[in-house]
């Protein structure tokens, strides 16, 4: 039979409980700071395509302002004021035109003719032969 004897002056610690929980506690340390890191990095790129989008959104945004400023600055030059002028008045004549056909004053409007005059160059005239009963009262 053999004795087992220590023959130290302080007994043999077992220090297998304390190996085993210490690996167990690395193991789980380090499977956290995958997921983690995993985690970090998805949100990254999430962020990266996010920003890229932003980015481009911000771009389309200046090349708008851009084109809006360049608009602004068209319509307000001369050229642009003078044929907005005269579309308001055009549009001031039709709506006396519509009222006028509304009128019971004026009844039975037929256009008889239209031409436009040859002699007259860069403007928009048109002459119109028109046959109107007009009632008073």
């Amino acid at each position: 039979m053999k004795l087992r004897l220590n023959l130290s002056t302080a007994p043999r610690e077992n220090k297998r409980p304390f190996i085993a929980a210490a690996a167990l506690l690395g193991t789980i340390g380090v499977l956290a700071l995958l997921i983690l890191s995993h985690a970090a990095y998805k949100s990254w790129r999430a962020n990266r395509d996010i920003r890229v989008e932003i980015a481009r959104l911000e771009s389309d945004i200046r090349v708008d302002q851009r084109k809006q400023h360049d608009l602004e600055t068209y319509f307000q030059s001369l050229q642009a004021q003078q044929v907005l002028d005269r579309s308001g008045f055009l549009n001031s004549l039709i709506e006396q035109r519509e009222a006028l056909e509304k009128s019971k004053v004026f009844s039975k409007i037929q256009v008889k003719a239209e031409h436009r005059p040859e002699l007259v160059t860069g403007q928009d005239k048109i002459v119109l032969d028109l046959s109107v009963w007009y009632e008073t009262t």
